[in-house]
């Protein structure tokens, strides 16, 4: 997990990458920056190759110039 989020991480993030996440993502993100999650999935409306299952290996945190898991997670 990295270092807690910051508003300012959010909106270098958003400006990097031209989006605007969605608030529920950064919700969680001040929850827990990155890093595993108790569950490996959850349910979408969608249907895709797994029904209505998305996997999720683990969750990437926003922080400038900081890696986690030997991945760029960062801007």
């Amino acid at each position: 997990m990295l270092e807690k989020l910051t508003k300012e991480d959010v909106l270098k993030a958003e400006e990097h990458f031209g989006v605007k996440l969605p608030r529920e993502y950064v919700d969680l993100l001040h929850i827990q920056n990155g890093g595993y999650l108790l569950k490996d999935s959850i349910n979408i409306d969608i249907e895709i190759d797994n029904g209505h299952t998305l996997p999720i290996d683990y969750l990437l945190g926003i922080k400038e110039n900081k890696r986690y898991h030997g991945d760029e997670v960062s801007i």
